[in-house]
């Protein structure tokens, strides 16, 4: 990159943004701190060729030994930043590990294929700010009370319901898929309902709203929780038991009856965001 600068890039949607963002300034910070994590901490990059020759090592091993029409299509701000933190900061490279997918591309698909590969390759569910918590112990202990706590019999569930906590984003759609039949799903619903679905975000909403905590809550979900798991590491909070997962159900009863509350009463004013 030092060398051909942006002619590397030609085909990327981005040229080198500089350590100002939060992702580049936590590049330099591994390249600088702790440079053979970076394998496993960074995504890489992807590259197009138009032509790579090999060297056969045997044994199934091979070296390349050219590559032309060479282009980072996604990664060059990986690219980009190793190389200014090895010119500007005297960062040895030595043990850094950068993983790469490098795809043939005839040159009379290039102009077709690249700007797809680009595209693709840039585009990925969003990382919300609560799923880096999934693995909390907290939230592990509070999902598996969940899914042994059961509500009284009622007569459409003769074993009655469960208030099911999502701890990972979309568990409860992928729980519903696993049921391989029409009747498996039923049962599912039956004894899951959506409306007693409880994911982190409701959570923290929940239970700062009855802290009283609005300027909180009204911030938005995602900043919500992080005040809320924020809060929690504060005081030290213990793994949660049964009863904290009954009180937790119950100010979720009274949060969505309040809503319900302000929408028929057509109160304006500014509640919460998703």
């Amino acid at each position: 990159y030092n060398t051909y600068r942006s002619r590397l890039l030609e085909r990327n949607v981005r040229s080198f943004l500089q350590f100002t963002g939060k992702v580049n300034k936590g590049i330099r910070e591994t390249l600088l701190v702790a440079p053979e994590r970076f394998l496993p901490y960074n995504n890489g990059i992807s590259a197009t060729a138009s032509e790579v020759n090999f060297e056969d090592l045997g044994q199934g091993l091979a070296r390349i030994r050219a590559v032309y029409d060479f282009q980072v299509v996604n990664g060059g701000q990986t690219t980009a930043s190793i190389a200014a933190c090895a010119r500007r900061d005297g960062a040895s490279l030595d043990i850094v590990a950068v993983p790469m997918k490098l795809t043939i591309i005839p040159p009379d698909m290039i102009d077709q294929m690249v700007p797809l590969i680009s595209r693709y390759a840039n585009t990925q569910n969003r990382i919300q700010e609560a799923d880096f918590t999934a693995s909390h112990p907290w939230h592990i202990q509070l999902e598996k009370l969940s899914r042994d706590t059961w509500t009284r019999p009622i007569e459409t569930s003769p074993r009655g319901t469960r208030w099911y906590f999502e701890r990972s984003r979309g568990q409860y759609a992928d729980d519903l898929a696993a049921q391989n039949t029409p009747a498996g799903k039923r049962r599912f619903r039956t004894e899951n309902p959506s409306v007693q679905k409880i994911t982190k975000t409701d959570l923290a909403k929940f239970v700062l709203s009855w802290e009283q905590q609005p300027a909180i809550v009204s911030r938005g979900a995602q900043k919500c929780f992080v005040v809320f798991m924020n809060q929690m590491i504060q005081r030290q909070c213990s793994l949660p038991s049964q009863e904290d997962l009954r009180r937790i159900a119950v100010l979720g009863i009274l949060f969505h009856s309040a809503e319900r509350l302000c929408n028929k009463l057509e109160f304006k004013g500014y509640r919460d965001r998703k």
